[in-house]
């Protein structure tokens, strides 16, 4: 039997312990969390598992007033006498620690019956159980509501952005005539917020964070699309300047290809051997390009004067560095000439300081090479085994002294 001392000491936790669990509750209720879970059409997980909290959270306020009412009953016994006698210490200690608590009467099934015993069980708990029971079942409640709040709040300031990125979008297309550019991205996005507002707790992580990988691929696709659609406004506005852009390239072509071509002929008429290679024009896939771009144009078709002008930018920066190849190519073989021209005659001035100058074999070694150098036009080949056959034997005799 617990002392006058003990009953209100326990009396003044339990009082407290009751005003702060009204204010849990109040603010449990009152969360915009709840609120917003109250007014939604739910699905998915967020609809079971708020199902299931707001059974909870109905079984909370239900144990909550027979917690109260326990409380009252025992405040009541202790009020009867300033010192309470044994009678009210005795019914006190098993109010305040005895299984008083009826918390629901549940049907035994039948195989699990006696013969005489009752047909229905009872579950009685402690005011110190009832608390624990309460607790865990509010911060079931609390973390479906908390979640579903603070993931609404996150997905709705993204999606919000992604909105008004999207009307501005849309605005754009639309001058431009093409209404239907942002179809896809403005029903993923139609969906992503139904799926946001709907069932938020699908959208979390293990951590319980929310997971922005969906609204992410969102938001890229309408930043792809925003900044064609400006491309394309760009190009509306200046798409004659474009256009003569396009022709100063497509005419740079034509200048490299010339001289690309005139360094061929130039290195054709002096280099037998290895023939330079004729360089394929792009000069008329470019102008094919160049025209189509314009007809896209006046067909306020922006999308394929883009496209063509693109392709048109592409294939003259590879032109271009194909007939920059092809002469270089071509100059290289001329290049070539004179390095082996100028490495006759540095082995010509080594045999005449070695004493060959008037030597048979040696002269008749150097007029070969000479002859396949200085005649046009020069077999580079041929003319680079007779300089390799002089070279060896200027070493040879150059060794046998």
């Amino acid at each position: 039997m617990m002392t006058q001392d003990e009953v209100d000491l326990v009396l003044t936790r339990l009082s407290a312990d009751c005003d702060a669990m009204t204010a849990a509750l109040v603010d449990l209720e009152d969360h915009p969390g709840r609120r917003l879970l109250d007014g939604a059409q739910l699905s998915g997980v967020t609809l079971a598992r708020w199902t299931a909290a707001k059974a909870q959270s109905a079984r909370l306020w239900e144990d909550f007033e027979r917690y109260r009412s326990i409380l009252d009953r025992a405040r009541q016994v202790r009020a009867r006498r300033g010192r309470p006698g044994n009678p009210e210490l005795t019914e006190l200690t098993e109010l305040l620690t005895g299984r008083v608590v009826e918390r629901s009467t549940a049907a035994i099934p039948l195989p699990q019956r006696a013969l005489t015993g009752p047909a229905t069980r009872t579950e009685r708990v402690t005011l110190p159980e009832l608390v624990e029971l309460m607790t865990s079942s509010y911060h079931e409640v609390a973390e479906v509501v908390a979640d579903s709040e603070a993931i609404w709040s996150a997905f709705a300031r993204r999606l919000d952005r992604a909105e008004d990125t999207a009307r501005a979008a849309r605005a754009l297309a639309d001058s431009l005539g093409l209404p239907d550019r942002l179809a896809a991205v403005s029903a993923e996005l139609a969906d992503t917020r139904l799926l946001a507002f709907s069932d938020p707790l699908s959208l979390a992580t293990n951590t319980h964070q929310p997971d922005f990988c969906r609204v992410t691929r969102v938001e890229d696709d309408l930043a792809a699309a925003h900044t064609e659609l400006r491309s394309l406004a760009r190009l509306r506005e200046d798409l004659a300047g474009q256009l003569a852009r396009a022709t100063a390239a497509v005419r740079k072509v034509a200048t490299a290809e010339a001289d690309a071509e005139a360094a061929r002929a130039e290195t054709e008429a002096r280099i037998g051997a290895p023939r330079p290679i004729r360089l394929a024009s792009a000069l008329p896939a470019l102008r094919r390009q160049l025209d189509l771009a314009a007809r896209s144009g006046d067909r306020h078709d922006w999308p394929g004067a883009a496209e063509h002008l693109a392709g048109l930018a592409g294939a003259a920066g590879a032109a271009l560095d194909r007939a920059a190849s092809a002469k270089d190519s071509a100059t290289a073989l001329l290049d070539r000439r004179a390095e082996l021209r100028g490495r006759l005659d540095a082995y010509r001035a080594k045999a005449a300081r070695l004493g060959f100058a008037e030597d048979a074999d040696l002269s008749s070694l150097h007029a070969e090479a000479r002859a396949l150098l200085w005649t046009a036009p020069c077999d580079l080949p041929a003319a680079t085994r007779a300089l390799n056959r002089y070279q060896k034997t200027l070493a040879d005799k150059g060794l046998q002294r």
